[in-house]
This record gives structure tokens, C-alpha cells and sequence, in this order.
């Protein structure tokens, strides 16, 4: 969805809440071939959203307001990302 929508002005932010070695993180982005950037010390970040299990999802508008929040991830969310990330750009 990164690269796909992000001539609309999206972007990905993935927060490794664990701060985990860069090496380890870049591999893990390597074998899912993770484009979008990814925070490597973000263990503050995720305790600023009250993270109790991963992943945890925030839409941000550009100002800086939370839109909605969502928790999880199984096989075929994607298409659930994907209408929730089209209903924001729609609002814009």
C-alpha cells in the first residue's frame, strides 16, 4: 500500500517498539520486503500510543489528528487496511 499510495500523500511509518539492533531490523525488512521507512528506536513512540500488542495500526492526518486506531494483523487484512486507508484520502 506504501508505494501505491504514496503520490496521494500517504506514507508508512513502522515503529520497532523493541528497540532491536538496526541489523535485525533491516534484515526482518528484507524478508518482507518492507519498503516504507522504519523508526528503530521507537520505544517511546509506542509507549506515546499506549501499544499493548502488535501491530498496532495509527492513521494520522496530516495536522497531526488521530483518526482511528486498530490492533492486529492476519492473512487477507490487507484489503481491510486498504478501504480504511481510501475512506481517509476521500475525506482530505
Amino acid at each position: 500500500m506504501y508505494e501505491k499510495y504514496r503520490s496521494r500523500g500517504f506514507t508508512v511509518l513502522a515503529v520497532n517498539s523493541y528497540d532491536e539492533p538496526r541489523d535485525k531490523v533491516e534484515r526482518f525488512a528484507r524478508e518482507h520486503d518492507l519498503t516504507h521507512p522504519i523508526l528503530l528506536r521507537g520505544r517511546e513512540v509506542s509507549s506515546l500510543y499506549h501499544t499493548r500488542s502488535h501491530p498496532f495500526h495509527v492513521w494520522i492526518a496530516k495536522d497531526g489528528t488521530v483518526l482511528e486506531t486498530s490492533v492486529g494483523f492476519l492473512a487477507g487484512d490487507e484489503s481491510k487496511l486498504e478501504r480504511t486507508l481510501q475512506r481517509h484520502l476521500e475525506k482530505r
